[in-house]
């Protein structure tokens, strides 16, 4: 009895899920039409931009970086990852530099077989540190949302110098809209 009872159980269970399928309560048109959604807006930022001199160093640095590749698009993603490490090697060199002024980048490739190779990356520059900081007075915005446009200067030495002097700008975002009218 107790075997007929085992095989009984299993068939039993297969008929159940059989009839009941997976139907839902209002109907698979009802469960369709329930999906919600939540628009979402980006803020509008708002910032003032801001002024800055630079104090440049007058000794140039060097840094290098040195990285291998496999295809001319691999070749290109190394060399931009190789130029940015080069020039955080040259800012290590002075305390407290903010940025390479006047980059010039050199670069020694050394193939093995059609498309692999290896690369260095040597970068030289002046380094700078921002200094002064200082918030620049904005004219009245006509209230339609417009981005303010604003340059800077980059003074350089005396005559005969090739010593980068003075101040910069800082580029800021001003304000979210639309300036292409």
């Amino acid at each position: 009895m107790f075997k007929k009872l085992v095989s009984v159980v299993p068939v039993a269970v297969v008929v159940a899920f059989a009839f009941t399928g997976c139907a839902t309560a209002g109907g698979a048109k009802d469960a369709v039409n329930t999906i919600k959604y939540a628009e979402q807006t980006t803020p509008k930022v708002i910032t003032t931009p801001t002024l800055a001199d630079l104090d440049v160093s007058d000794a140039k640095v060097q840094g290098a970086a040195k990285g291998s590749f496999s295809g001319s698009a691999n070749k290109a993603k190394v060399k931009d990852r190789l130029e940015q490490s080069a020039i955080a090697q040259a800012l290590q060199q002075k305390e407290g530099a903010d940025v390479l002024i006047g980059v010039v980048f050199y670069y020694q490739e050394n193939y093995i077989g059609q498309t692999r190779g290896e690369i260095t990356v040597t970068a030289i520059g002046y380094p700078a540190r921002y200094k002064n900081f200082r918030s620049m007075e904005l004219p009245e915005n006509d209230g339609k949302g417009k981005a303010v446009s604003v340059s800077g200067s980059l003074n350089f030495g005396e005559k005969g110098s090739d010593r980068p002097l003075g101040g910069g700008m800082i580029p800021s975002i001003l304000q979210g809209g639309n300036s292409a009218e």
